[in-house]
């Protein structure tokens, strides 16, 4: 079994059927398993920190520190920025879906897919799979 932090890893990829096979294509390369070897399939959803945030707000709060660092009033508006980007970072955070089908040899194929998005992912690989067995 791979190890949960792959698992929470995000990797778009597209899913399609050609003839009695699951492909997954990725950016860098495809993966693909027999429908018959399909043990499982289910789909996470992941929640994340958005460091983005955290990043911009500590930038803009060291840019504005150096206009004037001899100023207490901007200095401590340059924290105020800073420390609200950590709390930001929390409050609004990244989310996606992984999708994962699991074979019966114990090997997993997870992508992501956008929020909310897994669910019907999911579900469109089972029909697939009833179709071909």
């Amino acid at each position: 079994m791979q190890p949960v932090i792959q698992q929470n890893q995000k990797k778009f990829g597209t899913v399609s059927f050609i003839d009695n096979k699951v492909r997954i294509n990725y950016s860098d390369g495809t993966d693909s398993v027999l429908f018959e070897d399909i043990s499982s399939i289910s789909y996470k959803t992941i929640n994340k920190p958005n460091v983005l945030i955290s990043l911009a707000c500590t930038f803009i709060g060291i840019i504005i520190m150096f206009f004037n660092i001899t100023n207490i009033n901007i200095l401590i508006l340059s924290i105020f920025i800073i420390v609200l980007g950590m709390i930001l970072m929390f409050v609004f955070r990244t989310k996606f879906d992984n999708v994962i089908v699991e074979t019966r040899g114990g090997k997993l194929l997870i992508y992501s897919v956008e929020f909310g998005m897994g669910k019907e992912q999911m579900e469109n690989i089972e029909s697939e799979k009833r179709k071909h067995s």
